[in-house]
Parts: structure tokens; C-alpha cells; sequence
């Protein structure tokens, strides 16, 4: 699996609810200096900093004690000249050093690390248009969906709950569904109504098979597995062991059925709203 990394401005910092919702959907995230001078994170962050969950674009990665890229150092007039000509034309040859790092820099990352990253707006108040066509987009209306924890939600819960093996493998279609949607003639409305449709999709058919799917498990066997433990204290054993070969059929059964689910590309973001209580 390929480390997924979101690239924005250090405005995000100003926005700590921001800032956990991206650690919602990237394992770090990259800031670039968007008001020039000396970069400074604040002192509560630090932490962030030492564990990787956030990265200054003036420090450069490492690999195994090894430096493997320098941020700084990268020709980002270069790549845009090779893959957003037209980004250039419409700037009429005036390009700030944050436009070439906001877009040069993620496509490096994808080139020469094989990371998975996409650069994303830190504001809402920023212009969708400062995005690149395509895939940041689409990463901008999930962002959008996901929830914004509150202040009473520490880093530490969203850190463990990111870390769950379950939680891993949804956001993993997810992210797999972002790279293969085709997102045409973009409207970001339409695309927002079409994800929370199979949101729903997901969450009625989960629901009708009376699965809990945060837990994995079906409330029918939740309930076979009580019966057994109240067999066993009582010495019942032959029922007790045909009740554990129901719950056995019954785990098979929640695997097939949330495997088929309508909407399981998109099921990360239903348990992140219901876990981050949006």
C-alpha cells in the first residue's frame, strides 16, 4: 500500500478541526509556506510533526534513515510546464512559488516515490479552481463529507481508530473508488449527491441484514453468542456446540453479505460520520 499524502497550505494549521479531518483520509499531510519568511509550527502541533502526521514542504522525507526527496528542490516550473500547460496560460506568465509547489509537488511525490498524493484546499473559502482538474476534485468533495471532529475529539482517538485493521481496508476502497472514478464534465454538486446515494444505499441494506458493520458482525449472532455462553454455564454442551456452529454460519453469512453490499466503495465514510458522530 502506497502512503497517501495530502498537500496544502500551513492556513490549515489556523483550523484544527480541518486538520483532523484530513488525517481522516491521508496518513500525512504535506504544508507548503504560503506567506513566505520563516515557518513555524505551532508548539501544540509539534507532536504531529515528530510522528509524521504532518510535514513541512522545506524538510526533506526519509526513507530507512535515508533521504529520499527534498520538496525544496524540486523544478516545479518544470512539471507544470509539462503537465498543466494550460494552468500556465491562464497565469499569463505570473506563477507564485505556492502554485508551483501546490501542484509540482504532489506530482512528484506520485512519480518519483509511487505515493499516493493529491494536493487539496485548506479553506473552503479558497477558489476550487486553484485545484487541477480530475482527481483533487474528487478529493475535495470527500473532504467535504467527512467529519469534522470537534474539539473534544482528540488526536490520539482518531490516530487508533485510523490504525484499526477493519477501518484500513475501507478507506482503502475509497481511495481505490476516487482513482477510478470518471469524473467527465465535473459538478461537484452532482458528484456529492451521487456519493451520498450510495452512502445511503449502504447504510439500508446494512441495516435491513441487521449488520452492525463498525463491529463486523451480525446482531443475530451477537445474540446466538450469548445463548452459548448461558448453554455452557449450564452444562448444556451439545447445544452449545450446535449454537457456535450457527454463529459460525452466521459470520460467514455477514461476510457474503457485506462483501455484496450497494455502496461499499463509500462505506469508510459512513463509519467515519457515525464513529466522528457527523
Amino acid at each position: 500500500m502506497s502512503k497517501r499524502v495530502g498537500v496544502t497550505s500551513m492556513a490549515i494549521l489556523d483550523n484544527e478541526g480541518a486538520l483532523k479531518r484530513a488525517a481522516l483520509l491521508f496518513d500525512q499531510v504535506l504544508l507548503i509556506n504560503h506567506k513566505g519568511g520563516e515557518f513555524l509550527i505551532p508548539e501544540k502541533f509539534k507532536w504531529l510533526e515528530d510522528s509524521q502526521v504532518i510535514h513541512r514542504a522545506d524538510q526533506p522525507f526519509f526513507e530507512n534513515g535515508k533521504e529520499v526527496l527534498d520538496p525544496g528542490k524540486i523544478n516545479a516550473g518544470d512539471i507544470l510546464k509539462a503537465e498543466f500547460p494550460t494552468f500556465l496560460e491562464g497565469k499569463r506568465g505570473f506563477v507564485s512559488l505556492f502554485d508551483l509547489q501546490f501542484r509540482g509537488i504532489p506530482f512528484a511525490l506520485r512519480e518519483r516515490l509511487g505515493w499516493d498524493a493529491t494536493c487539496f484546499r485548506s479553506r473552503p473559502k479558497d477558489r476550487l479552481s486553484s485545484l487541477p482538474e480530475g482527481r483533487a476534485r474528487v478529493v475535495d468533495v470527500i473532504l467535504r463529507i467527512l467529519p469534522r471532529p470537534d474539539d473534544a475529539t482528540s488526536w490520539e482517538e482518531i490516530l487508533k481508530w485510523r490504525a484499526n485493521k477493519a477501518v484500513e481496508e475501507k478507506l482503502t476502497r475509497l481511495v481505490r473508488w476516487i482513482s477510478n472514478v470518471n469524473v467527465g464534465n465535473f459538478d461537484s454538486s452532482a458528484l456529492e449527491d451521487e456519493i451520498r446515494c450510495l452512502m445511503d444505499d449502504y447504510t439500508a441494506f446494512m441495516k435491513l441484514h441487521e449488520i452492525d458493520s463498525s463491529a463486523g458482525v451480525s446482531k443475530t449472532a451477537m445474540v446466538t453468542i450469548i445463548e452459548v455462553l448461558e448453554k455452557a454455564v449450564s452444562l448444556r454442551w451439545g447445544q452449545a456446540a450446535n449454537t457456535l456452529f450457527d454463529v459460525a454460519d452466521g459470520g460467514i453469512k455477514f461476510i457474503e453479505a457485506e462483501r455484496n453490499a450497494p455502496g461499499r466503495d463509500v462505506a469508510y465514510l459512513v463509519e467515519a460520520r457515525k464513529t466522528f458522530h457527523s
